[in-house]
């Protein structure tokens, strides 16, 4: 009886331990976004773009990270965002699980609203939203759970709008990017 119980015992916590490493997910990229827009950590099999702005001004500090201003002073415009690109390389996929990263926005005209898209297409023709948010002064982490796939040749493509800024000269910071899967 008492093997039995042993027995049992051991093949509980083997299936225990084979569980929480299948639940655990792996990091696929970093951005720390405190010196420039070059992703810092990436594992073989996986490639990641610089993050980059469109229509926006982007500097980088390492008290708030990528900051941009010139976002819409009304609602979301298209044109004005900043973006990551993360793709499996040849042979490889990717499942994207979570995204997480730090946010905030300037005392009194930065924007209000934003809103994390992500598509397929570079021409973001069929996005998808994320998250949407509410920058407040002092920084927040945004933490998503997400559930994107991507084959060899394909690239997904991650866009942050901000919008309804007090003036063109209102900022949104974003910070620390972490991409799992």
């Amino acid at each position: 009886m008492r093997a039995k119980s042993f027995g049992l015992f051991a093949l509980s916590i083997f299936a225990l331990v084979l569980v929480m490493g299948l639940g655990s997910a792996a990091t696929l990229a970093q951005w720390p976004l405190t010196t420039n827009g070059v992703v810092t950590s990436v594992p073989s099999g996986v490639s990641a773009g610089t993050f980059t702005n469109n229509s926006v001004t982007l500097t980088f500090s390492t008290t708030n990270g990528a900051t941009g201003n010139d976002w819409s002073t009304g609602a979301l415009n298209t044109s004005k965002y900043f973006q990551v690109t993360i793709s499996p390389q040849t042979g490889n996929t990717l499942s994207l699980s979570q995204l997480s990263f730090n946010y905030s926005r300037s005392p009194t005209d930065g924007p209000i609203d934003f809103t994390l898209q992500w598509d397929d297409n570079a021409a973001f023709t069929s996005p998808i939203t994320i998250l949407t948010g509410s920058p407040i002064l002092t920084e927040q982490v945004a933490t998503s759970s997400v559930s994107i796939s991507a084959s060899a040749g394909q690239t997904i493509y991650l866009r942050w709008f901000a919008y309804n800024a007090g003036s063109a000269s209102g900022t949104f910071r974003v910070k620390n990017l972490n991409i799992h899967g």
